[in-house]
């Protein structure tokens, strides 16, 4: 017999919360060395979910997450010069 275990669900946040949660999941056509950095922002981001009530500034510092993640993720694919899209899941 297969225990079919559920992970626990998070209560729901206010919309425009959900809305930035949604761009901080790390994209699983990420490679692997690119996954990692995107979801260190995540995990940051459900730690602050913890912390903190819904409100237009957790809004703003989920947006402010967004933002460093997609910098952090171009910083890491800047590093090898001259690489191709096709080229990042080979590393």
């Amino acid at each position: 017999m297969t225990d079919n275990v559920t992970p626990p669900q998070r209560p729901a946040r206010h919309f425009s919360v959900e809305e930035k949660l949604r761009w901080l999941e790390p994209n699983p056509n990420l490679p692997p060395h690119l996954h990692v950095i995107a979801g260190q922002f995540q995990g940051l981001a459900l730690d602050l979910l913890e912390q903190i009530e819904d409100s237009p500034q957790l809004t703003l510092a989920l947006q402010h997450l967004i933002d460093a993640k997609d910098c952090a993720v171009r910083a890491k694919i800047a590093e090898q010069p001259h690489v191709l899209p096709s080229d990042l899941g080979s590393r």
